[in-house]
């Protein structure tokens, strides 16, 4: 990630955790630090004057802790650590935003299928309902979602219709009757 002339605020203040030497020192037009400077993985900044031989951390002392070259032009996510907090904060909000958007029509969505369903149950129950009732009066039950049964109409008439003729035959059942 390339530095920008907003992140210089950041950079005038990072300086070693133990001489508090800075990275860039004030008032020169080239921004190069004085001697080299190394990010350990303990989240400390070490000038080469202060890394140690033992290999631990000069501030915190932790054993044999990763360490990276410090420079202003790094790869994420080291070089994320070091952005102004204002960049950084705009990038949150973005980030925010996108998935508050993503969870709402989410939401939005699943509340209108809920929504229908709720609907279709109530009609199918009140249709439940009316045929419970249907049978226990003897009626034969008919429901209104599909129609009155075909058989009612063949049994009533005696004859059923070929799916693959016109002629009409007389049912087995009804011969005898």
């Amino acid at each position: 990630m390339q530095a920008s002339s907003t992140d210089n605020s950041i950079w005038e203040y990072v300086h070693c955790s133990v001489c508090m030497m800075l990275f860039l020192p004030p008032n020169r037009p080239d921004p190069v630090p004085d001697v080299p400077f190394w990010l350990t993985e303990c989240g400390h900044v070490i000038c080469n004057n202060h890394l140690m031989p033992d290999q631990s951390c000069a501030s915190c002392g932790a054993k044999n802790p990763s360490i990276v070259p410090l420079q202003r032009n790094m790869s994420p996510p080291v070089s994320e650590w070091f952005r102004s907090l204002a960049d950084t904060h705009e990038s949150l909000i973005m980030a925010s935003r996108i998935q508050y958007n993503t969870f709402t029509a989410l939401i939005r969505h699943y509340q209108q299928r809920y929504d229908t369903a709720k609907v279709m149950i109530k009609q199918l129950q009140a249709e439940l309902m009316l045929l419970r009732g249907q049978v226990a009066q003897g009626y034969p039950a008919i429901s209104p979602r599909l129609g009155p049964p075909e058989q009612k109409r063949v049994y009533e008439s005696g004859y059923a219709s070929s799916a693959g003729s016109a002629t009409k035959r007389k049912r087995d059942d009804m011969e005898g009757a």
